[in-house]
Protein backbone atom coordinates (compact mmCIF):
# COMPACT_ATOMS: atom_id res chain seq x y z
CA UNK A 1 0.00 0.00 0.00
CA UNK A 2 3.06 2.27 -0.20
CA UNK A 3 3.27 2.99 3.54
CA UNK A 4 6.28 2.22 5.69
CA UNK A 5 5.26 0.81 9.10
CA UNK A 6 7.87 2.96 10.86
CA UNK A 7 6.61 6.16 9.23
CA UNK A 8 3.00 5.21 9.94
CA UNK A 9 3.77 5.41 13.68
CA UNK A 10 5.28 8.90 13.38
CA UNK A 11 2.56 11.39 14.30
CA UNK A 12 4.30 14.38 12.67
CA UNK A 13 4.08 12.69 9.23
CA UNK A 14 0.33 12.80 8.71
CA UNK A 15 0.13 13.26 4.93
CA UNK A 16 3.83 13.22 4.01
CA UNK A 17 5.20 11.12 1.16
CA UNK A 18 6.71 8.24 3.16
CA UNK A 19 8.56 6.70 0.22
CA UNK A 20 10.01 10.06 -0.76
CA UNK A 21 11.16 10.70 2.81
CA UNK A 22 12.83 7.29 3.07
CA UNK A 23 14.62 7.79 -0.24
CA UNK A 24 15.69 11.29 0.78
CA UNK A 25 17.17 9.88 3.98
CA UNK A 26 18.91 7.05 2.11
CA UNK A 27 20.38 9.32 -0.53
CA UNK A 28 21.87 11.62 2.09
CA UNK A 29 19.70 14.71 1.70
CA UNK A 30 20.46 17.23 4.44
CA UNK A 31 18.22 17.56 7.51
CA UNK A 32 17.37 21.14 6.57
CA UNK A 33 16.17 20.20 3.10
CA UNK A 34 14.16 17.30 4.51
CA UNK A 35 12.64 19.62 7.10
CA UNK A 36 11.58 22.14 4.44
CA UNK A 37 10.36 19.58 1.91
CA UNK A 38 8.27 17.48 4.28
CA UNK A 39 7.22 20.30 6.67
CA UNK A 40 8.54 18.70 9.85
CA UNK A 41 10.62 20.26 12.61
CA UNK A 42 14.38 19.79 12.87
CA UNK A 43 14.23 17.59 15.95
CA UNK A 44 11.78 15.21 14.26
CA UNK A 45 13.94 15.02 11.12
CA UNK A 46 17.06 14.26 13.18
CA UNK A 47 15.21 11.68 15.30
CA UNK A 48 13.82 9.89 12.25
CA UNK A 49 17.19 9.82 10.51
CA UNK A 50 18.82 8.42 13.66
CA UNK A 51 16.08 5.82 14.19
CA UNK A 52 16.29 4.64 10.57
CA UNK A 53 20.11 4.52 10.66
CA UNK A 54 19.85 2.28 13.73
CA UNK A 55 17.05 0.15 12.28
CA UNK A 56 18.61 -0.24 8.82
CA UNK A 57 22.29 -0.04 9.76
CA UNK A 58 23.46 -2.51 7.10
CA UNK A 59 21.72 -0.58 4.33
CA UNK A 60 23.09 2.77 5.44
CA UNK A 61 26.60 1.31 5.87
CA UNK A 62 26.44 -0.32 2.44
CA UNK A 63 25.35 2.95 0.83
CA UNK A 64 28.11 4.86 2.64
CA UNK A 65 30.62 2.31 1.33
CA UNK A 66 29.14 2.61 -2.17
CA UNK A 67 29.54 6.40 -2.04
CA UNK A 68 33.14 6.02 -0.85
CA UNK A 69 34.01 3.55 -3.63
CA UNK A 70 32.31 5.77 -6.21
CA UNK A 71 34.31 8.79 -5.04
CA UNK A 72 37.57 6.80 -5.14
CA UNK A 73 36.97 5.29 -8.60
CA UNK A 74 35.39 8.36 -10.17
CA UNK A 75 32.42 6.42 -11.50
CA UNK A 76 29.47 4.40 -10.20
CA UNK A 77 29.04 0.67 -10.82
CA UNK A 78 25.78 -1.28 -10.64
CA UNK A 79 24.82 -4.60 -12.23
CA UNK A 80 28.04 -4.67 -14.25
CA UNK A 81 27.38 -1.21 -15.70
CA UNK A 82 29.52 1.88 -15.17
CA UNK A 83 28.30 5.43 -15.16
CA UNK A 84 30.32 8.60 -14.83
CA UNK A 85 28.82 11.61 -13.09
CA UNK A 86 30.17 15.07 -13.73
CA UNK A 87 31.80 16.41 -10.58
CA UNK A 88 32.63 13.21 -8.68
CA UNK A 89 36.32 14.11 -8.65
CA UNK A 90 35.73 17.86 -8.33
CA UNK A 91 37.48 19.88 -5.64
CA UNK A 92 34.19 21.74 -5.16
CA UNK A 93 32.53 19.91 -2.25
CA UNK A 94 29.01 20.91 -3.25
CA UNK A 95 29.48 19.67 -6.80
CA UNK A 96 31.04 16.41 -5.58
CA UNK A 97 28.23 15.83 -3.06
CA UNK A 98 25.63 16.45 -5.76
CA UNK A 99 27.34 13.94 -8.06
CA UNK A 100 27.52 11.31 -5.32
CA UNK A 101 23.85 11.83 -4.48
CA UNK A 102 23.04 11.42 -8.18
CA UNK A 103 25.01 8.17 -8.27
CA UNK A 104 23.01 6.79 -5.32
CA UNK A 105 19.75 7.90 -6.99
CA UNK A 106 20.89 6.13 -10.18
CA UNK A 107 21.64 3.00 -8.17
CA UNK A 108 18.22 3.09 -6.47
CA UNK A 109 16.49 4.17 -9.71
CA UNK A 110 14.99 7.16 -7.89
Amino acid sequence: NGLNIFFKTQTQLNDADHEGLLLALLTGVSKDKIRRTFCINQAAAAAMRHELEIRYAKSFNWLADYRRRTAECGFAVANGRRRWFDGIRSSNLEKREKALTSSVRWLLKY
